[in-house]
């Protein structure tokens, strides 16, 4: 297979999977959003309560049967996000990206890195993330108890979802900082937007399920134009 056919090829696996991607991505916010919501009150709950002492938290039984069941479901979701992202990153973006890269001679390695770990430990977390919130739903935990118990939980999810950051970060970054540089290249206006939103969806979740969107059509294209360019030129034209 030549540089050419190589990297089609990785173009061909970026579109499949940047589909399954968008809605993995799309469930993950679902599921994981109660974290980001929470955790960022834990701090002050912490003072708080250290300021009055342990107390005993106890939940009518209907709103207890409600908040367990979804606690369950978006736990669930979280799973099922987290288990997408992991297949189609692993499967299909992943070793796109690395086609894509060995086709142009290597020239993307350092932006691969980034992807290749970032995507990969992004969807571990996620498992990880949808199961503490699912366990914290199945769990005794809205009865009576102590109030420092659920907020012990709750700094638990919260540093869960900092790891969570730090891997989206290094995994969004690197695929925004390879789609610009494709766009440096192949002079595509889609990359180049494509790119700027994986980075902005570092903060902003949600952006995520767009970029990757955007990222099926944009390597559809590319992938059409480098067919046609192959019939009339070697692709090292493009430099």
């Amino acid at each position: 297979m030549n540089n050419v056919e190589l990297f089609r090829k990785g173009l061909e696996k970026i579109h499949e999977g940047s589909i399954g991607m968008a809605v993995a991505s799309l469930l993950s916010v679902i599921g994981v959003a109660p974290v980001f919501v929470s955790a960022p009150f834990s701090l002050k709950i912490r003072v708080s309560v250290s300021a009055t002492g342990p107390q005993v938290l106890r939940l009518p039984p209907l709103f207890q049967d409600f908040i367990t069941g979804i606690l369950v479901l978006v736990g669930i979701i979280a799973v099922i996000g987290g288990a997408l992202f992991l297949i189609f990153s692993t499967g299909y973006v992943v070793p796109g990206y690395r086609m894509v890269n060995a086709g142009s001679g290597h020239r993307y390695s350092p932006q691969y890195k980034l992807l290749s770990v970032g995507l990969s430990l992004t969807s571990v977390a996620e498992i990880i993330i949808g199961a503490a919130i699912a366990s914290l739903g199945t769990g005794q935990i809205f009865g009576s108890m102590l109030q420092h118990e659920i907020l012990e939980y709750t700094v638990l999810l919260g540093v869960l979802a900092t790891v969570l950051f730090v891997f989206r970060l290094v995994g969004y970054l690197g695929t925004g900082l390879f789609l610009i540089q494709l766009y440096n290249r192949y002079n595509d206006a889609l990359l180049l937007a494509t790119g700027i939103l994986f980075i902005v969806a570092i903060p902003l979740p949600l952006i995520g399920f767009i970029a990757w969107v955007l990222t099926a059509i944009a390597a559809r294209q590319l992938m059409e134009r480098i067919s046609q360019s192959s019939r009339q030129e070697p692709l090292t034209t493009y430099s």
